[in-house]
């Protein structure tokens, strides 16, 4: 390694005369206050940097908790923290990411392997729940989130478009069945003492709930297809859908053979 402008060979336990760190192996310092600090890449080395980087490994690639317990310092969170926001407050950051995930979709190979990590990997915040402190901030800086109209018709047209992630078909355009009016849900729900029954909770503790089609199809309103969710567990329903119409079928089986 050849000997730049700001690199030093120290003795053991000298220190820099610049960044006053000790040194206390004999091995190559470079000091903190380096000739290039601040001075950003060109277009050309980032290339460079970039083709050197290809096909190496990652000296941490599958190693899995070697941070736990490691806490990190508040000013080192700050300083994340920071960065972070600079990077976002550059418009043609946010461009570039944005002309380069617009109209991505992904194949089903790489959908496939997505949920499956998502189905090992616990998220941190499990068994978790905010604090009313939390909960204000959050409800606080939402209020003072004021988007632009252009942005909102973009999300209006990404939602409603074969780009959506959810979409299938357009089949949440087709009418339900006429039988499958509010006599018929408030008969459900009474079947089942007006309880969610995913997350089991009474309408006394939701605000409100919904008639679920367990094998989806809106056609179908037979009474062993229908089953009471709050609109969250609704929403959720609505993901993985085989493993909740058999999840559905069976419960609603003790339910009919129990009433």
């Amino acid at each position: 390694m050849g000997f730049k402008k700001g690199h030093v060979l120290f003795k053991i336990n000298d220190k820099c005369k610049k960044c006053k760190q000790y040194i206390s192996l004999n091995k190559l310092h470079i000091c903190k206050d380096v000739w290039n600090k601040n001075v950003p890449c060109s277009e050309e080395h980032k290339i460079k940097i970039s083709l050197s980087n290809k096909g190496r490994i990652a000296w941490n690639k599958g190693l899995l908790g070697y941070r736990k317990g490691i806490k990190q310092t508040d000013k080192h969170r700050q300083n994340l923290s920071n960065s972070i926001k600079l990077v976002w407050q550059n418009p043609g950051y946010r461009e570039k990411l944005s002309s380069i995930l617009r109209g991505r979709i992904f194949s089903e190979e790489h959908r496939r392997k997505l949920s499956l990590a998502n189905k090992i990997k616990e998220s941190n915040f499990k068994g978790k729940k905010h604090t009313e402190e939390a909960k204000r901030k959050i409800k606080e800086k939402r209020k003072l989130q004021v988007f632009s109209k252009e942005r909102n018709e973009k999300i209006s047209i990404f939602l409603t478009v074969k780009t959506n992630p959810s979409w299938i078909d357009g089949r949440s355009y087709l009418p339900y069945a006429p039988e499958f009016n509010r006599k018929l849900k408030e008969k459900i729900k009474q079947r089942d003492n007006y309880t969610c029954k995913k997350c089991f909770k009474t309408r006394k503790e939701l605000p409100y709930l919904t008639v679920h089609h367990i094998d989806y199809n809106k056609k179908n309103s037979n009474i062993d297809n229908l089953i009471t969710l709050c609109s969250s567990c609704n929403s959720i329903a609505n993901k993985n859908r085989e493993k909740w119409k058999e999840y559905f079928t069976k419960h609603l089986t003790t339910i009919l053979e129990s009433g």
